[in-house]
């Protein structure tokens, strides 16, 4: 997969960020936030007998620029997410192997919210996730690196109850997967093996809860939000060591929940 490969939604998205800035009176927002998340993964097999587990809390940081256009606005957001988590899973005798997991998330998105009543927004936006999962050797088992990349197209509605920005609103969100591919190694075992992705699909929800106002206007949020996602098995892919063939590797059914709040700062 590469960046210059987007697919015809995010030109679509592109195209309306970049309309001039003449077109609209308003300047643009910014929001930054700080979160924690708890995230829990779970593996299945094709019998639908769990594989693994990894969980634990992992804190994010994230930044949103939202520009006002004649008709609606468009947000771009990145986002960081960078720790820990614990493993729980089996070696491939089916021994219990416990171990831990570093997890790196990257995120960018682009968003299109369009009104439709003082009160409600409906969005239509394209995601994009570049997730790095290290799993740690131990005790004679070796360890495991993935890069995971998601692409994503997203459709959701933002209520306004006070029909403004700056109070009580709530979010939800649908996501589907558009394209997805997965790099797998074992150090120092086999050589990487790109292994192309399925079916994806999830939801998201979250709020905004005003907690505060600063100097100059700049707004404090409250922001508790939960999210989560499927994956279907994916295709498989020989496993290539050190000239011949090791074995054939397969990304699993796979279960995603993120769980967390944080506070946000806007102005």
């Amino acid at each position: 997969m590469t960046h210059t490969l987007l697919p015809r939604a995010g030109y679509i998205l592109l195209t309306l960020a970049a309309l001039p800035h003449c077109a609209s009176a308003a300047p643009p927002a910014f929001e930054i936030g700080a979160h924690i998340q708890y995230h829990h993964l779970e593996e299945k097999n094709q019998a639908g007998q769990r594989l693994l587990t990894e969980s634990g809390f992992i804190p994010m940081i994230e930044a949103r620029l939202l520009q006002p256009l004649p008709l609606g606005r468009v947000d771009l957001a990145l986002s960081l997410s960078d720790g820990t988590l614990d493993y729980d899973g089996r070696t491939q005798s089916g021994a219990g192997f416990q171990s831990q997991t570093d997890e790196r998330i990257l995120r960018a998105g682009l968003h299109y919210a369009v009104p439709v009543t003082p009160a409600i927004e409906v969005l239509l936006g394209w995601e994009f996730e570049k997730r790095t999962r290290t799993i740690q050797g131990r005790s004679g088992v070796l360890g495991l690196d993935e890069d995971y990349r998601q692409q994503m197209a997203s459709f959701g509605v933002l209520w306004l109850p006070y029909a403004s920005p700056h109070a009580f609103t709530v979010r939800g969100e649908v996501l589907t997967g558009i394209k997805s591919e997965q790099k797998i190694s074992l150090p120092g075992l086999s050589d990487p093996v790109t292994v192309p992705g399925n079916g994806m699909w999830g939801t998201r929800l979250s709020a905004r809860i005003p907690v505060g106002v600063l100097a100059g206007g700049t707004r404090i949020f409250a922001t508790p939000r939960v999210e989560y996602r499927h994956t279907d098995r994916s295709d498989s892919r020989p496993l290539p060591g050190q000239g011949p063939i090791t074995g054939i590797v397969t990304q699993p059914e796979t279960t995603r929940w993120q769980i967390g709040a944080g506070i946000e700062v806007a102005w």
